[in-house]
């Protein structure tokens, strides 16, 4: 079985059966519960046996299994995936199979970031603080964007002010976790970057299979 993994802005975590979505009326239906003030940011189709990777905006993240978030209803509002301090609020959350050989690349707004080896994110207990993934500094500005990427892929960057950068992924060179990074792209005065989008194609890593269970007599 596969699911949906769904992140709020306030660090809350959920995984739900797809099977739950299978008949949605034209209205809709609900997919989580939500305490007053917290959005979704960031949903995933897993596998059930994958690593969650979840980053905020004051440049701190966590790695932990899936397996550490059981699965629920539509209507549960879900756990906690990771402490915040105060201030700080998701940006994204990214899967992929323990295994993948991939780079977390990490976009700050004022158009500085870095990519990661995943191998420098230890696995930690869902709902901790996590470790820095980029420092935060008047430079840099806040994150605004996390993305597993390889060599091969491109993103691109879309401006507040409406501008859209091409940016190449082997040009970014990786680096350790607890640094500043580099700058990705050069932006105009008084500009930001809203969004981080993959271009379309194939995604850098498919969920992992859910492993074939025997069938009941």
């Amino acid at each position: 079985e596969t699911y949906l993994v769904m992140c709020t802005r306030n660090g809350t975590i959920k995984k739900t059966p797809l099977s739950e979505f299978e008949s949605i009326r034209r209205s809709g239906i609900g997919a989580i519960s939500l305490e007053e003030g917290d959005v979704l940011v960031e949903v995933q189709h897993t596998g059930g046996k994958d690593e969650i990777l979840i980053g905020t905006k004051g440049g701190m993240s966590i790695r932990f299994p899936e397996g550490d978030v059981r699965s629920m209803g539509r209507s549960a509002m879900g756990v906690r995936g990771i402490r915040l301090e105060e201030k700080d609020l998701v940006i994204g959350l990214e899967s992929f199979p323990a295994s993948a050989k991939l780079t977390l690349l990490t976009v700050c707004e004022n158009g500085y970031g870095k990519r990661t080896n995943l191998s420098e994110y230890r696995g930690q207990h869902r709902g901790g603080g996590g470790v820095i993934t980029i420092k935060a500094t008047d430079r840099n500005g806040a994150v605004v964007g996390i993305k597993l990427v390889t060599d091969d892929n491109d993103l691109m960057i879309m401006t507040e002010q409406g501008k859209a950068i091409r940016l190449h992924c082997r040009d970014i060179k990786a680096i350790s976790r607890n640094t500043q990074g580099v700058r990705l792209v050069r932006l105009e005065e008084g500009d930001k970057i809203a969004r981080v989008a993959p271009i379309a194609g194939e995604p850098p890593v498919p969920p992992t299979p859910a492993p074939d269970l025997p069938l009941k007599p």
